[in-house]
C-alpha cells in the first residue's frame, strides 16, 4: 500500500526540559601586539602600518615618509630664515632669507647695547626726595621742583624788597673812632645799620683827609661822612 503524505501546516509541541550545562572549554591563548620594523619611505608618500604577525600575535611594522629636503649647507651661519614671526618688542628687524650670521650679529649687538643700558639704569632707591643728599649717582625727585620753586619765589620777593628805594636815614660816628655807622631803611622794611670802617683817603674839605664815601641811593646819589675836631659830619 502506498504511503500518502498530507500537509497539515506547522505543528509546535510543548517546550522540553532544560538540558544540563556543558563542561568549560580549554582557555585560549591571549592575544599580543608588538612593534616590528620601523622604516622610512620617500618624501610625499603615505604612511603605512602592516601586521607581519598573526591575528592573535600581531607584529606591527611602520613605514613613515621622510620630511621635506633641507637646505644643504656646511656652515650653520649660512642658513637662511624661512619665516619670521612679528613681535611688538623692541628688537632688531630681520628680513626673510637673511643669513643666520647676520641675524646672530644683530642679536649680539642688541644684547651688548642692552647690557650697557641696564648698567646705567637709575635705581628707585637712588632718587632723593630732599635737598640735602650729596651722594654721587643720586637723582633729585621731581617733587623737589615745587620746593625749589617756593624757595625761589621767596628769594625773588626778598630781592624785590632789597632793591626798593634804599635811602640813608642817618650817618653818625664818634670822635677818634675807627668807624662810623649808617642807619638806613627801605620803603618796605627797616633793615638796621651798617658799620663802615673809616679810611684816610677821601675828599679834602679843609678839615683833614679822614673821610669815607658811600653810595646807597637807588638813584645813584652818594653820601659821605667826614671827621672834624667836633666829631663826624655828613653831606
Amino acid at each position: 500500500m502506498a504511503t500518502q503524505k498530507i500537509r497539515i501546516g506547522n505543528i509546535k509541541g510543548p517546550q522540553g526540559e532544560r538540558g544540563k550545562t556543558g563542561e568549560q572549554g580549554i582557555p585560549g591563548t591571549a592575544a599580543s601586539v608588538k612593534v616590528g620594523a620601523v622604516t622610512t619611505s620617500d618624501y610625499g608618500s603615505n604612511a603605512k602600518v602592516t601586521n607581519s604577525g598573526t591575528s592573535s600575535a600581531a607584529v606591527l611594522d611602520f613605514q613613515i615618509p621622510q620630511g621635506a629636503p633641507g637646505e644643504t649647507v656646511t656652515d650653520v651661519s649660512e642658513l637662511g630664515a624661512k619665516s619670521i614671526t612679528a613681535s611688538d618688542a623692541q628688537f632688531p628687524t630681520f628680513t626673510v632669507g637673511e643669513k643666520m650670521k647676520a641675524v646672530l650679529g644683530k642679536i649680539q649687538k642688541y644684547l651688548t647695547d642692552l647690557k650697557a643700558d641696564v648698567g646705567q639704569r637709575l635705581l628707585a632707591t637712588n632718587v632723593a626726595n630732599n635737598l640735602a643728599t650729596t651722594v654721587a649717582g643720586y637723582a633729585l625727585d621731581a617733587r623737589q621742583g615745587k620746593a625749589l620753586a617756593d624757595k625761589n619765589a621767596s628769594l625773588e620777593n626778598r630781592i624785590t624788597q632789597l632793591n626798593g628805594k634804599l635811602k640813608v636815614k642817618e650817618i653818625s660816628g664818634v670822635i677818634n673812632s675807627d668807624s662810623f655807622y649808617v642807619f638806613y631803611a627801605t620803603e618796605e622794611l627797616n633793615l638796621g645799620t651798617i658799620k663802615i670802617p673809616r679810611y684816610s683817603r677821601g675828599i679834602h674839605i679843609g678839615y683833614g683827609t679822614n673821610a669815607a664815601i658811600i653810595a646807597v641811593d637807588y638813584n645813584g646819589k652818594f653820601y659821605h661822612a667826614y671827621r672834624v675836631p667836633e666829631g663826624w659830619k655828613t653831606s
